[in-house]
């Protein structure tokens, strides 16, 4: 065993440790993926090719984005899932989501 035990609190505050701050970034997609989405059935990956989104600094940033647009009721879940649309995701599965608002459910 060790003999210091590995503490997270302290390792986050090293110095070489560099939290990537996204929030600047957060507020803009945010706000251009409640005006742009479409309603009815959306995929995850289809948050990622929003025009003008540009690139998050981390790639776990699009997954805080999706749970956030989840909690404001912009996107809603559907417990469905579908292939990627990108070969470059080499089929990997995304979630199918509902955009509220959908003229079949006005």
């Amino acid at each position: 065993m060790p003999e210091r035990q590995f503490n997270l609190f302290e390792r986050a505050r090293d110095p070489d440790i560099k939290l990537k701050d996204d929030s600047a970034w957060m507020e803009h997609a945010m706000k251009l993926a409640d005006k742009v989405l479409p309603h009815g059935e959306i995929m995850g990956e289809d948050i990622q090719h929003i025009v003008g989104i540009g690139k998050p600094s981390s790639s776990h940033s699009w997954g805080r984005l999706t749970s956030r647009l989840k909690r404001r009721g912009v996107l809603q879940e559907t417990g469905r899932f579908r292939k990627s649309k990108s070969r470059d995701n080499k089929s990997h599965k995304y979630e199918i989501y509902w955009r509220p608002g959908h003229p079949e459910n006005s």
